[in-house]
């Protein structure tokens, strides 16, 4: 964004500035920048292509990484660490290249989209990243980290499942149809998730990265249809020792 001649930026403290064009760098008035790498051009590069302006709800900023704070409502329970690591080599050599999305949170800032990113950032010590701070309530703030990690595809079939559930459960949606039109996925996918819910917990905790190449959502929403839960741990418990594929799981 760019500020008219008329246009006053907006005021910022030393830990939070706008995103903006680099001016050269005076003895009394030295310009910080990220490490490694400064991805300044790129960042402008996803602001100007179509991210919203300022005065829309959104301010773009550099907040120091220190003044982050993880989302509560991250529907995401657990993090690959070896994501984590492959997100710190790329930062390393090209920077962020999308800005973190945050709120408000009295004197700090916490995350809506974009913790992996920050925890990268801190692996590699960046002092500062670029971030879109905007408005948004607890229930929205965990809509838009849901969207995201449906859209990224980085739930696993259990962790989406419980994430509709809590839609319902913060009266952001009264129905699955609403939780469909809200994410922009079907009805029908979100039903299929929901019926994950009602196995057993020690058949969910399969869901897991550990497992994720041998019990599916197809494993699960064919057990979700037996009525007796001895059963259904024992048929899991099989899926799991001899890697039963869906159609030899439901020969059983």
């Amino acid at each position: 964004f760019q500020n008219s001649p008329s246009q006053k930026p907006p005021n910022c403290s030393p830990h939070q500035r706008p995103i903006q064009q680099p001016q050269p760098p005076t003895p009394g008035n030295p310009r910080k920048v990220m490490k490694l790498n400064n991805p300044l051009e790129r960042v402008r590069n996803v602001i100007h292509s179509g991210m919203g302006a300022q005065g829309e709800g959104r301010t773009f900023l550099y907040i120091q990484t220190s003044e982050l704070d993880p989302n509560p409502f991250q529907p995401r329970l657990h993090i690959d660490e070896g994501a984590i690591e492959d997100l710190r080599r790329s930062i390393a050599e090209h920077g962020i290249l999308e800005p973190i999305v945050v709120r408000r949170k009295e004197d700090r800032y916490e995350i809506i989209s974009g913790e992996r990113r920050w925890r990268a950032s801190q692996a590699i010590e960046m002092e500062e990243v670029p971030c879109v701070m905007r408005e948004a309530s607890d229930e929205e703030s965990f809509q838009l980290a849901l969207t995201e990690n449906i859209q990224r595809d980085d739930l696993t079939p259990l962790e989406e499942a419980q994430a509709f559930q809590k839609m319902m459960e913060m009266k952001i949606a009264s129905n699955q149809t609403e939780v469909g039109n809200m994410l922009g996925i079907r009805q029908q996918r979100v039903s299929d998730k929901l019926k994950l819910l009602e196995l057993p917990e020690s058949v969910q905790q399969y869901f897991g990265e550990r497992y994720q190449d041998r019990f599916t959502q197809k494993h699960g929403e064919y057990l979700s249809r037996l009525k007796d839960q001895k059963k259904i741990e024992q048929i899991a418990c099989r899926i799991i020792e001899e890697r039963l594929s869906t159609r030899e799981t439901q020969q059983l």
